[in-house]
C-alpha cells in the first residue's frame, strides 16, 4: 500500500504567502499619485459621437486663439490654457458638469486638466490626440 506524504506548512510560511501575494496584488492595481489625473479619455470619434447626442456637455479648447481661429470644433468654448487660471467664468459649466477639453497638445490637455480638477470640477475628460486628430479625421470644424 502507497501513502501520499501531504507536505504541511507552518503557519507563518502561510502568513508570509499571503502577504507576499497581497503586496502583488496591490503592486499590480497601481495607485494615483498626486500629480496624476483622474480625468477619462474618449477619442475624438466618441467625442464626435457624444455631441451629437448630448447637449449638455461642454467642450473646452485651450489652444490659443490664433490656433483656435484656424479651425475649432463648432461648440467649443476657447479658453486659451495660459490665461484659464483667470477665466474659469468662460468655461460656462457646472463644476458637476461634463467638459471635454481639447487642446493642440497632450502636455496641453493634461496641464488644463490639472488646473480644472484643482478648481473643483470633476467630469472632465481629455480627448485624446486633440485638434490635431480631430482635423486627420476630417470631423467638422468652424472658422
Amino acid at each position: 500500500m502507497t501513502h501520499i506524504r501531504q507536505k504541511t506548512c507552518s503557519p507563518k510560511h502561510v502568513l508570509s504567502s499571503l502577504l507576499l501575494g497581497a503586496a502583488i496584488l496591490v503592486g499590480s492595481m497601481g495607485c494615483a499619485g498626486a500629480d496624476e489625473s483622474a480625468a477619462g479619455s474618449v477619442s475624438v470619434k466618441e467625442l464626435y459621437t457624444s455631441l451629437g447626442q448630448d447637449k449638455t456637455s461642454r467642450v473646452l479648447d485651450v489652444r490659443t486663439l490664433r490656433e483656435y481661429d484656424t479651425g475649432h470644433i463648432a461648440s467649443a468654448v476657447n479658453v486659451p490654457l495660459k490665461k484659464l487660471g483667470s477665466r474659469l467664468d468662460k468655461v460656462d459649466a457646472e463644476k458637476s458638469q461634463e467638459i471635454y477639453v481639447v487642446a493642440g497638445t497632450p502636455e496641453s490637455t493634461v496641464e488644463a486638466v490639472k488646473l480644472l480638477e484643482a478648481e473643483g470640477f470633476t467630469k472632465i475628460t481629455e480627448v485624446a490626440g486633440g485638434m490635431p486628430a480631430w482635423s486627420a479625421k476630417r470631423y467638422p470644424v468652424e472658422k
